[in-house]
């Protein structure tokens, strides 16, 4: 009996290391603890620190991340895991709110993939977003799909580029994925005008809108125009990122519906990236 819990209690893995290699891709509000192990003997679990980690599996987040020790017993025989209960993570407002230099843990979903840099942007379940980002190559933004809801851990930062005021996560950190397919929200009552006019509360935001070609550049650049005259950008993108769109097909004066993620000032205007051309009928 003895040797048949040892080899019990080696077997067991917690659930959410199911390789053995000590990392998780998945983020756990509780633990699904086993009740049987091999032989179909019976697993008990008692935990140091029951305010984060219940004795049955119960996760409960704090402002703070806490080390929690799991003992297993088998019989007579025991074995320990050492697990970490991380902070709870705040909302995008919250990351909003926060002060330049904090850090922060965030929760978000993903609403777009910048093009442009190594980031995405993030947004609560009523379209407030911000962007996340960090130096380098792309091994940032390659982790996430649209859609995802994930955990960024990164700097409360400000970017003030180009006359820009963007709020962002940045020198961020992939945590991990709290769960996939969410729906992304689009604002759809505001005009181009007002969401220029709202910057920068409209930004990292995704739109549908209805806006008129104004003006193409040499640089490959996509102007529209704006009917308030006192407005002192408009909203442009970059013509080589955006499937089905050429010069020809969407000449200077041409009423187009598209959706889109609003990205930073760019110079004297307002990038906006990730276009999806809407038809009707979606």
């Amino acid at each position: 009996d003895d040797e048949k819990a040892e080899i019990a209690a080696k077997a067991v893995r917690l659930p959410f290391d199911p390789d053995g290699d000590g990392t998780t891709d998945t983020v756990y509000t509780d633990v699904a603890l086993p009740a049987t192990g091999k032989f179909d003997l019976a697993l008990s679990w008692s935990s140091s620190a029951t305010g984060s980690l219940a004795n049955d599996g119960t996760v409960t987040l704090g402002a703070e991340a806490v080390d929690v020790v799991l003992t297993l017993t088998v019989g007579t025989v025991t074995r320990e895991f050492s697990v970490e209960v991380g902070q709870e993570p705040i909302t995008v407002t919250s990351a909003l709110a926060a002060e330049d230099g904090d850090t922060i843990l965030v929760e978000g979903v993903v609403v777009s993939i910048d093009p442009h840099t190594n980031g995405f942007f993030i947004q609560d379940s009523d379209g407030t977003g911000i962007y996340v980002g960090d130096f380098g190559d792309d091994e940032l933004k390659s982790q996430v799909t649209v859609g995802d809801k994930v955990w960024v851990l990164g700097t409360r930062d400000t970017y003030t580029r180009f006359g820009n005021d963007q709020a962002q996560v940045w020198q961020a950190e992939y945590i991990a994925q709290a769960s996939e397919g969410n729906e992304v929200f689009v604002t759809t009552d505001m005009t181009g005008d007002q969401i220029i006019s709202d910057f920068p509360n409209a930004n990292a935001r995704r739109f549908q809108a209805t806006l008129t070609v104004d003006e193409y550049d040499e640089y490959s650049h996509v102007f529209f125009a704006t009917t308030d005259e006192s407005l002192e950008m408009r909203l442009t993108f970059d013509i080589r990122n955006v499937e089905g769109w050429d010069e020809e097909t969407y000449p200077v004066g041409t009423e187009i519906t598209l959706e889109f993620t609003t990205q930073r000032i760019h110079f004297d205007n307002y990038r906006v990236v990730d276009i999806v051309i809407v038809t009707e009928g979606e």
